[in-house]
């Protein structure tokens, strides 16, 4: 779908003259984010190379993924294949490392926002498995590519309603946001398996490449 037709139909459900065009191109944008950010779609994994220094303790990605934006990193490994423990964040890496001194070789990292953290060390190269971020929808023309066409309405135009509904409906109990318990059932709820994200998780597990390998013994 083109963001000019979920714009249409977002604007058709929630049906308020208070939201402009921009407003609702906003929350599309948002339900493209919140998608990419709990479900790791293939078409947005990437594969890089970073440099560590012992004179240092973290580095920028943007070098890497230039105009991108790094999401999550799912795997990490050393020029001498040791892999990297993924921590949460900075503050997992100091309760390990508290100084941030010389301690050998990198074990740890941690991404924060574009910049990766590790203890220093020696100079390494380390090869990244990273997942970016989806890019906004601008035009009237763009289509959210990286996300299966069947699965556009349900994520996007009854996820930008959710969002919408969730404002319009503030501050009433939350047993009465029937608009918006509503459009989360249909995109984004977990406990629905007619949802989209549940559809979305399992169109990647039906599309994913298995490698199989046999080794026949006589």
């Amino acid at each position: 779908m083109k963001l000019e037709q979920i714009r249409k139909e977002v604007a058709n459900i929630v049906d308020d003259n208070s939201f402009a065009p921009e407003d609702i191109d906003n929350y599309i944008n948002q339900a493209i984010s919140y998608s990419a950010g709990v479900v790791k779609l293939p078409a947005l994994k990437r594969i890089g190379t970073v440099d560590f220094s012992e004179d240092a303790y973290s580095v920028s990605l943007s070098e890497m993924v230039g105009d991108a934006l790094v999401r999550s990193i799912s795997y990490a490994v050393l020029e001498n294949g040791n892999e990297l423990n993924i921590l949460n964040g900075v503050e997992e890496l100091l309760m390990s490392y508290p100084k941030l001194d010389k301690v050998g070789i990198p074990k740890d990292i941690a991404l924060e926002t574009q910049t990766l953290w590790y203890q220093p060390a020696g100079d390494y190269t380390a090869t990244l498995v990273y997942y970016t971020r989806p890019a906004p929808l601008a035009k009237n023309t763009d289509i959210p590519s990286v996300f299966p066409e069947h699965l556009h309405r349900g994520l996007f135009v009854h996820g930008a309603a959710w969002m919408i509904y969730d404002q319009i409906e503030d501050g009433i109990e939350q047993e009465k946001k029937v608009n918006t318990i509503n459009q989360f059932f249909h995109s984004f709820s977990e406990v629905n398996r007619e949802s989209a994200i549940v559809k979305l998780r399992e169109w990647i597990g039906q599309n994913r490449v298995h490698h199989i390998s046999s080794i026949w013994r006589y």
